[in-house]
This record gives structure tokens, C-alpha cells and sequence, in this order.
């Protein structure tokens, strides 16, 4: 029978090595659960009047990582600066101080992106915001703004990062 994770369960922990936890029967506490993600310009404010056809997200905390899946589906940017950086807020804890981790986008649809360009994120330390980026083989890496994704945009993240 496979093995099931459940909520606030531990899972143990063997390793000999020294100096490497405290040996066999360690415990390494896993968290999982779902959260609300948002689009964020600049104010950082989610009523603005940004409305969605579907928005979820979930996540695994092992230990000090979290690993999340975000899916964004809009249907009106509401009173969002379309000029402003686009940020996806709502993650379910803290970015560690001082650790950039990284996001990468699976699928997008409704975008301005070319065939050359990448959709990517970066955790922002201190906050609870994945900051959206792409890259392009031509210029590199570049922030997006939110008129990169048009007002029925679906776009969906996986990542992991340090609190």
C-alpha cells in the first residue's frame, strides 16, 4: 500500500551521517494545505475590484521549504495599475530573509509572451509575494507588468523557497 502524507504529520528521518541530524528516529515535520493566490500591482492591495474565473493554490512544508503549485485563471483586472510590476500575493508563509528562490510557470495562456520567452517568478525574502519575471533569448531577464496578461489570462506556477 502506498504511503499517504496527512496533515501536520512528521516522517522519520534516518541518517548516519556526522553531524547530520540526530540520528535514526529524527523527526522532520511536514505541513501541507491550500491557500488564496491574487494578482498584486504596486499597492499590494487585493480589493481593487480584480476578479477571477478560477484562482487555487496548495503547498508542502518540509521542515523550512515550502513547495507551492499556484493556478491563476482572471477575469477582470478591476482598478489594477496595468503599468505597475505584476505580483502574484497570498503564499502561505513568510520568505526567508536574505534566500531568492525561484518560481517557474508550466502553462500560460492569454499572454504577450513570444515563443522565445520564458515566464518565471522569484520569491521576494521578507514578504509573501512571488514576483513575476520573463526571459527572453534577445534582452534576458525582464519584470512583467500586468499588461503582459490580458484581462481573461490564465497562468499557473510551481516553485519552492525558504522561510
Amino acid at each position: 500500500m502506498p504511503a499517504q502524507l496527512q496533515e501536520d504529520s512528521v516522517v522519520p528521518f534516518f541518517n548516519s551521517a556526522p553531524g547530520i541530524g540526530s540520528g535514526p528516529g529524527t523527526q522532520i515535520p511536514i505541513d501541507s494545505g491550500v491557500f488564496i493566490p491574487e494578482f498584486l500591482d504596486s499597492a499590494l492591495d487585493p480589493n481593487l475590484g480584480q476578479t477571477y474565473v478560477h484562482r487555487s493554490a496548495n503547498y508542502i512544508k518540509v521542515d523550512d521549504v515550502v513547495f507551492v503549485s499556484i493556478d491563476i485563471l482572471m477575469s477582470s483586472f478591476g482598478s489594477l495599475s496595468q503599468l505597475d510590476r505584476l505580483s502574484i500575493g497570498g503564499l502561505p508563509f513568510v520568505v526567508a530573509p536574505g534566500v531568492y528562490s525561484q518560481a517557474y510557470s508550466g502553462f500560460g495562456e492569454g499572454l504577450t509572451a513570444s515563443t522565445r520567452e520564458s515566464i518565471a517568478g522569484r520569491f521576494i525574502p521578507g514578504t509573501t509575494l512571488l514576483e513575476v519575471n520573463r526571459w527572453s533569448s534577445a534582452t534576458g531577464t525582464e519584470s512583467i507588468n500586468l499588461n503582459f496578461i490580458s484581462a481573461n489570462g490564465h497562468i499557473q506556477f510551481s516553485g519552492a523557497y525558504f522561510v
